[in-house]
C-alpha cells in the first residue's frame, strides 16, 4: 500500500503525532546535538538566511560568552558514539565564508 503525504497528514493530525517533533527525537539518539549547560548566557539561532534544503538543518545553540569565547556542550547520539569510537574523528564545520575563526574542540 503506498501511503500519500495527504494520507500520512491525515494519520499524524488524528493520532495527534508532531511529525517534525518525533523525528527530532530520532534525530537526538542517532546524532550529535547542542545541549543546554550550567552558565548558558546567550542562545544562538539559525541566521536569517540559513537555507535547509542546501546547507542541512540548524539548531539553536546555546553558548557562554566569557573573556571573549563561545563555549557550546554538544552531546553524541548513539550512532555518532559508534562511529566516533571506532574511527576516532570528528569534523567541524563552521559556517564562516572562505575562512575559518579560531575553534577549540575539547573533552570536559
Amino acid at each position: 500500500m503506498k501511503v500519500t503525504g495527504e494520507f500520512a497528514d491525515f494519520v499524524c493530525n488524528f493520532l495527534q503525532i508532531d511529525v517534525k517533533w518525533e523525528l527530532e527525537k530520532v534525530r537526538k539518539v542517532l546524532e550529535m546535538y547542542p545541549v543546554a549547560f550550567d552558565g548558558v548566557t546567550k542562545i544562538l539561532t539559525p541566521p536569517v538566511n540559513w537555507d535547509e534544503s542546501n546547507h542541512g538543518s540548524c539548531s539553536n545553540l546555546p553558548i557562554r560568552f566569557e573573556n571573549g569565547l563561545c563555549k557550546s556542550c554538544w552531546k553524541f547520539g548513539w550512532k555518532e558514539f559508534f562511529k566516533f569510537l571506532f574511527k576516532r574523528k570528528i569534523y567541524l564545520y563552521v559556517a564562516s565564508g572562505d575562512t575559518q575563526p579560531p575553534v577549540k574542540l575539547m573533552v570536559e
